[in-house]
């Protein structure tokens, strides 16, 4: 089955994490929120090995979620 997800980054006022809020694109639903590095910034997806990268600015990292 196809997934149809929408990844949308939330930052917090916390600078030590964030989260990531999974959206399905069929439902228009929040169906997971996961937790990250401190502000998560920005998204990129690959679609070859299905996996989100997270940019995380106050903690200078990276996040990677399997998708």
């Amino acid at each position: 089955t196809k997934k149809n997800r929408v990844y949308v980054a939330n930052s917090s006022p916390n600078l030590s994490r964030g989260t990531v809020s999974v959206i399905s694109g069929f439902k228009n639903k929040v169906i997971a929120t996961l937790t990250v590095g401190g502000r998560p910034s920005d998204l990129k997806v690959n679609s070859k090995s299905h996996r989100v990268y997270v940019t995380n600015s106050s903690g200078d990292s990276v996040s990677v979620i399997r998708s």
